[in-house]
C-alpha cells in the first residue's frame, strides 16, 4: 500500500524481469495476482488485471524463453538475445509506456 500509484510501473517492471530470468510469464500473472489480489491497495481490481495483463504482454514479448523468439532465432538463424532485446526493444519500450499511461488513466477514470 505504500507504493501506492507507483505499483503500476513496479509490478509489470518485476514481470518483465521474471520472464528475462527465465519464470514464464503466465506464471508470474497468477503468481502477482495472487499475492497483490488479498491486499488492499489504492488500486482497484480490475487497474490490477489490466497492470498484470499488460506486464505479461511485454514479458512474452521480450522473454528470451519465449516460443515465438525462439522459432524466429531458428527460422532467421540469430541470436535469441538479439530478436528478444534488440528487435523488440524499442516496441516493447513503447508498449509498456503506453500501457501504463492506459491503466493510469483507466483507474482515474473507471476505476
Amino acid at each position: 500500500n505504500a507504493l501506492g500509484l507507483f505499483s503500476l510501473v513496479l509490478v509489470p517492471v518485476l514481470m518483465i524481469l521474471l520472464a528475462v530470468m527465465g519464470l514464464h510469464p503466465f506464471v508470474s500473472i497468477m503468481m502477482f495476482g495472487h499475492a497483490l489480489g488479498g491486499l488492499h491497495l489504492p488500486l482497484s481490481q480490475v487497474t490490477l488485471a489490466l497492470c498484470l495483463a499488460m506486464g505479461g504482454c511485454v514479458s512474452y514479448i521480450v522473454s528470451p524463453f519465449g516460443g515465438i523468439v525462439l522459432t524466429l532465432a531458428k527460422f532467421l538463424d540469430c541470436r535469441v538475445a538479439d530478436i528478444a532485446f534488440r528487435w523488440n526493444r524499442t516496441f516493447s519500450l513503447i508498449f509498456l509506456l503506453e500501457g501504463i499511461v492506459f491503466v493510469y488513466l483507466w483507474g482515474q477514470f473507471f476505476g
